[in-house]
């Protein structure tokens, strides 16, 4: 498995919390990564009192189709495949713990929104717009 941008498709979930000395609550998931007959889990904690912590957990699970403003977290703990299929874009990064190398998921994100018509034209039109002899002329090296 390489660092990138993938689809993840969740296969189940579960709650716990860390063996640490803090015992942070997490969501558990583990995802197919599509395409490919490779697997990986990724965290969710949930920090009470951590705006920041909470809006990103908040970002991912509302990725994976679990809408907190209408749902019970308790929901991910009694039905493990509540969100079985849902699908979502993850981007996964190398990361180094203890001078190992592993691959973790870095962000669980809903997929980006195609770009419309009218915007590709108008892209399309602006990049026509500032071609000159000059810039083809130009002694770029590349």
């Amino acid at each position: 498995m390489n660092e990138g941008i993938y689809t993840g498709v969740v296969v189940q979930h579960s709650i716990g919390v860390s063996n640490g000395e803090k015992q942070t609550p997490f969501v558990l998931i583990k995802f197919n990564l599509k395409g490919t007959e490779e697997h990986i889990n990724a965290w969710i904690y949930i920090v009470a009192g951590n705006e920041k912590n909470l809006r990103i957990a908040r970002k991912s699970l509302k990725a994976i189709g679990f809408d907190p403003d209408t749902q019970d977290i308790g929901e991910l703990q009694t039905n493990p495949t509540l969100l079985a299929g849902k699908e979502c874009e993850l981007e996964l990064a190398a990361e180094e713990y203890n001078g190992n190398t592993t691959i973790k998921v870095k962000w669980i994100n809903p997929f980006r929104k195609p770009v419309e018509k009218q915007q590709l034209a108008a892209l399309t039109k602006g990049l026509r717009s500032v071609k000159s002899k000059d810039a083809e002329d130009d002694d770029i090296p590349f």
